[in-house]
């Protein structure tokens, strides 16, 4: 007698019908509700300790490193359930392709992937006594861990679907699915499409980089606007400083403007001579100030411990010869911002 019976299905059928991904949309919910969360935690700290946090300047993404390990390697591991706040509230949690709860070494090699790129988002290097071109090449070389860990995370959440699985994910064998999914094995390979598209953001950053570090090394300008980053952030009290070389056009009149921005740890108690100082510390004295219309002083004092920060900055704009014969500035009441 004929059956009307039909052949078993393959394990990776039973998987993709009991497994539900997590969309674009949820999966960024919750990752700004955890966001939210170690924000909190991060302000209630500046308030706290705010004025030695501006003090220890950029190590303060150390602490920042710790405070968000200790919130998601237990959360996204077997201790918490997979689940972070943020996911909890989504209904979404975080397991490996064998269906099991990451273990906590699992999940410290996950959030490493995805926090290095992280924090150093905004970080800076100063290698003053090395030669020019090691300095340039460890911009670039912070620059493109942070682009690739950007621009990368950004397709694989866009285009590698339906499971979405980010860089992280793929190091540690981990995807993220709906609560209700079953835990079973998921056969969830990455398309060689999207591999391709990711090793050509990786080449394109890279060369990116090399060039720049060749322009760097050959343009005049440029190493000239390095050598007086330099200058200023060899001055006591200076953490960081930046420099921009710009042209503004309004009204059809063109205006050659300098920008020097400057991180410090406490406020000058005479602004005027702190920014004059400044000035001559990046025009070799004043020598080269007459090059620019305007001269823009910006004085920060804020801290940052990459889950949170607070700024606040205070600008000071005149003409070089304001600047560099002891003037009074044509905006004499500083501005101030958050």
């Amino acid at each position: 007698m004929p059956t009307d019976t039909q052949p078993p299905a393959s394990p990776d059928v039973i998987a993709l019908i009991s497994v539900e991904f997590v969309g674009f949309w949820r999966r960024v919910a919750a990752f700004a509700v955890d966001t939210i969360v170690l924000g909190c935690v991060g302000a209630a700290l500046g308030v706290a300790l705010g004025n030695w946090l501006v003090t220890i300047g950029q190590w303060g993404r150390l602490i920042g490193v710790v405070i968000a390990a200790a919130y998601l390697v237990p959360a996204n591991s077997i201790l918490f359930g997979g689940q972070t706040i943020g996911m909890r509230l989504l209904k979404i949690r975080v397991q490996t392709l064998s269906g099991e709860l990451l273990s906590p070494g699992r999940s410290a090699v996950r959030y490493l992937v995805f926090a290095v790129p992280y924090f150093c988002n905004g970080l800076f290097l100063t290698l003053h006594d090395s030669p020019h071109w090691v300095d340039v090449l460890a911009q670039v070389s912070l620059g493109t861990i942070l682009i690739i860990g950007i621009l990368g995370n950004t397709y694989l959440l866009l285009f590698n679907r339906p499971s979405r699985r980010l860089l992280h994910d793929l190091v540690a064998g981990s995807v993220v699915v709906k609560v209700t999914s079953l835990r079973t094995a998921i056969h969830a390979p990455v398309a060689l499409v999207h591999l391709g598209a990711f090793a050509a953001i990786v080449v394109v950053i890279v060369l990116g980089g090399l060039w720049l570090v060749q322009r760097v090394g050959t343009s005049v300008d440029l190493k000239a606007l390095e050598r007086a980053r330099t200058a200023i952030e060899r001055m006591p009290g200076v953490v960081a400083a930046g420099i921009n070389d710009g042209t503004f056009t309004m009204n059809s009149r063109s205006s050659h403007v300098l920008t020097i921005s400057v991180r410090v740890i406490n406020w000058p108690s005479d602004e005027g001579t702190a920014g004059a100082d400044i000035v001559a510390a990046a025009t070799t004295g004043c020598s080269t100030a007459t090059m620019f219309d305007t001269i823009r002083v910006v004085l920060i004092r804020g801290f940052d411990i990459g889950i949170a920060t607070g700024n606040r900055q205070r600008i000071l704009s005149k003409s070089p010869t304001e600047w560099c014969s002891g003037g009074v500035p044509s905006n004499a009441a500083p501005a101030e911002g958050v």
